[in-house]
């Protein structure tokens, strides 16, 4: 029977701004990993993104190929879609000299503890955790990193998800922006992240998004920002405390491809020509696109 088995293979080691950390990671298969960063608060207290901006660049390789790679702040939208609840801030709103301190999961599964869905086991050296830290901080100093592991001793699990950044530009003004995504693998869900959204005007840099399949429409046809927007935080938990936290996500967009967490909604791309996103943009500025991908193994190797 599988047993868990939690362990630290960073403890309590301070970082400095520019820092880019390597770490060899268990070689046992793993359900998530947890990035604990415990800063100093400055006079004025961090907000939420000000603590995940400390992280620029989050990526697991394996034999140099990303696995996952995207920054800090789209993690933390990322996890809670898929995991579907908030994550705590500890001393939320401290000032100095108070310490504040937040977890950012990691996750190669969308359950914690899933017994067939987690990476599976490695040898020593294969599989890496690279952290980039900013160049700078901001209403916090100090930051000390600890990292935890969560492995699956005797497990065989069959699949583990896949998230990377494949779309980080800008785009123009009314630009019917296209956007492709990988083909192969099952989708089970995007997370798009928006530079402007709206506030006097009505002005966002996604607008209203389709999802093409072989130029057939699918899934989602010219729907607005704010009904997607919704969509994507169906499920959700959120605490009172987290209120003043909830318009930091206004950027953000998750499109659902996984509302029962067992595949049977999941995007199939396996054998199709093309799929892509295609969106009319307000603002000149910048969109960035994570999907996320079910990897399956074979015979649970």
């Amino acid at each position: 029977m599988p047993i868990p088995l939690v362990t630290t293979p960073i403890r309590e080691i301070a970082r400095a701004a520019g820092d880019i950390v390597t770490t060899n990671l268990p070689v046992n298969p793993l359900s998530f990993l947890l990035l604990t960063l415990q800063v100093t608060a400055g006079a004025v207290s961090p907000t939420l993104n000000n603590l995940l901006a400390a992280w620029t660049r989050i990526e697991v390789l394996f034999k140099g190929t990303s696995i996952i790679s995207l920054n800090a702040t789209d993690l933390h939208r990322l996890v809670c879609r898929l995991w579907r609840q908030q994550l705590p801030v500890l001393q939320f709103n401290a000032v100095t000299p108070t310490f504040v301190r937040l977890t950012l999961p990691i996750t190669f599964t969308r359950v914690p503890w899933w017994m067939e869905e987690g990476f599976p086991a490695t040898r020593s050296g294969e599989l890496q955790l690279r952290v980039t830290y900013a160049a700078a901080f901001t209403n916090f100093t100090l930051p000390v990193e600890t990292l935890t592991s969560v492995e699956l001793l005797d497990a065989n699990p069959t699949r583990f998800l896949k998230y990377t950044t494949i779309f980080d530009a800008a785009v123009a003004i009314g630009d019917r922006a296209q956007i492709d995504l990988p083909i192969g693998n099952p989708v089970l869900g995007i997370l798009l992240r928006g530079t402007t959204v709206p506030g006097a005007a009505m002005t966002s840099t996604i607008r209203r998004l389709k999802l093409l399949v072989d130029n057939v429409e699918y899934a989602y046809n010219q729907v607005e920002r704010d009904p997607l927007t919704m969509i994507g935080l169906i499920g959700m938990d959120y605490p009172n405390a987290f209120q003043p936290n909830l318009t930091d996500w206004d950027n953000h967009t998750y499109l659902q491809f996984d509302p029962f967490q067992d595949g049977s909604f999941a995007l199939r791309t396996e054998g199709r020509a093309r799929v892509m996103l295609e969106f009319r943009a307000d603002a000149a500025d910048n969109v960035r696109v994570v999907p996320v991908e079910l990897i399956g193994l074979k015979a649970g190797a």
